[in-house]
């Protein structure tokens, strides 16, 4: 079970060395969590900017 939570907070974007910090201190996991939506979030928007540009050269 421990395991899983592990992987399952690892794909969610907390790194691996901050997980026994997290399964702790529900606080850090909120703050990881935001952390890495507003990553993702990023990424995506960079994502879909590229896929336009490449539209653009079409």
């Amino acid at each position: 079970m421990r395991l899983i939570q592990i992987r399952r907070l690892t794909e969610l974007g907390i790194p691996l060395a901050r997980v026994p910090d997290v399964r702790e201190e529900p606080q850090l996991f909120e703050e990881d969590l935001a952390e890495a939506d507003a990553e993702l979030a990023l990424t995506i928007a960079q994502l879909q900017k590229a896929r336009k540009e490449r539209a653009k050269l079409r």
